[in-house]
């Protein structure tokens, strides 16, 4: 270990750190917060001045067109080559795995895998020690998140907002890669996952049949297709990355859509931009509802296994944090639907509250708040 330290201070002390170098790490590559920052760079042409790094799980997914000053390389499993080029990094931006500062002088940047955690991940989610500076989007959420996330004292905070988030407030076409006939609703339901797919975690002792919440027959599907096909309305169910899709048993149907990981990257669906162009959220204790807030439309909250719950939530009033209908059976999942198509929605006044307790940034410039933060630290 003393010979492991001493190595490493000697290279740092001989490889130069690159203050125009900036690293990313995202969870399923180029995606999430810090795609939607490496997004941002691009589009202003910050790569002129800024040599990116991607750190990618799965190498397959580096895009074939060559893009000036980015260069792609494996997170696990590095060249020495790498290792080296990684070394001489001097920004290292990360969303989900933590990535490792190798030299004293490099900047760790935690943007957050999503908005102020909903379920409890204490001791799930753990800030490293050598972090240097955490996003958060609020200064009312500081100490449940610092709780939640095990962030250290010296760890600092930016206070700009999650960078994916913008998005939600662009107008774009992105529906269209979903589907080409017009609707009067669309409906996105977004289940967190409880089973995940790389590992024996499980977060729920309930088991669904057909691999998302309140859904128990076949029957059940048919009768809400049908009733979406008499309001004109269509529901996208859109399967968490980290679920199991082995108990994921959907059918698509006329009025029901599916989309798994592998749909959304073979289509090239962006989820924040398809996300502000639907009419409501269904969602359960995924942290997808305090971002939706931004949109300020309806959500309905699935709540049939919140007994069942065993990593429990991040606060003690969980019901207060969720502004919206809780969805506890297939009845009242029909009764959400028929509220939505009669514009029947009474939760304004609560999700305004909510939102102002979670997002203190209410625009579409949060990448560039931490874009300026970057430029005052290089």
């Amino acid at each position: 270990m003393k010979l492991k330290k001493f190595i490493s201070k000697l290279l740092s002390s001989i490889i130069p750190i690159d203050k125009n170098t900036i690293s990313f790490e995202s969870l399923n590559d180029l995606d999430c917060n810090s795609g939607a920052l490496y997004d941002y760079l691009l589009e202003h042409k910050l790569n002129d001045s800024y040599k990116i790094i991607w750190q990618m799980k799965d190498m397959s997914n580096v895009p074939k067109e060559k893009i000036k000053n980015v260069s792609f390389m494996p997170l696990e499993n590095k060249s020495i080559k790498d290792k080296l080029k990684i070394r001489r990094a001097k920004f290292l931006i990360w969303d989900n795995v933590p990535i490792e500062k190798t030299n004293s002088k490099q900047i760790s940047i935690y943007l957050s895998h999503g908005s102020p955690v909903i379920k409890n991940v204490k001791g799930i989610l753990n800030v490293p020690k050598n972090t240097d500076y955490v996003v958060l989007s609020s200064h009312n959420i500081v100490d449940t998140m610092k709780y939640q996330f095990s962030i250290p004292d010296e760890t600092k905070i930016i206070f700009s907002g999650y960078p994916r988030n913008d998005y939600l407030l662009k107008p774009n076409n992105e529906l269209k890669k979903v589907t080409k006939q017009k609707y009067k609703k669309v409906i996105v339901w977004m289940p967190t996952f409880r089973k995940a797919k790389n590992s024996e975690r499980n977060d729920s002792t309930s088991t669904f049949k057909f691999g998302i919440p309140i859904i128990k027959e076949e029957s059940e599907f048919e009768k809400l297709n049908e009733l979406l096909k008499e309001k004109n309305m269509l529901l996208i169910i859109k399967i968490h990355g980290g679920q199991d899709l082995k108990v994921v048993k959907i059918k698509e149907k006329s009025n029901i859509k599916l989309i798994t990981s592998d749909i959304e990257k073979k289509k090239n669906i962006h989820l924040y931009k398809l996300l502000a162009n639907i009419d409501c959220l269904i969602t359960d204790y995924s942290t997808i509802s305090f971002d939706f807030l931004l949109t300020n439309k309806p959500i309905g909250y699935t709540i049939d296994d919140i007994d069942d719950y065993k990593i429990g939530f991040a606060y003690p009033d969980i019901f207060k944090m969720m502004p919206g209908m809780k969805i506890k059976n297939y009845k009242e999942l029909l009764k959400f639907f028929s509220n939505i198509a009669s514009n029947k929605d009474g939760f304004k006044q609560k999700r305004k509250k909510v939102l102002n307790e979670i997002n203190e940034f209410k625009d579409d410039k949060n990448r560039e708040r931490i874009i300026e933060k970057i430029k005052e630290l290089t």
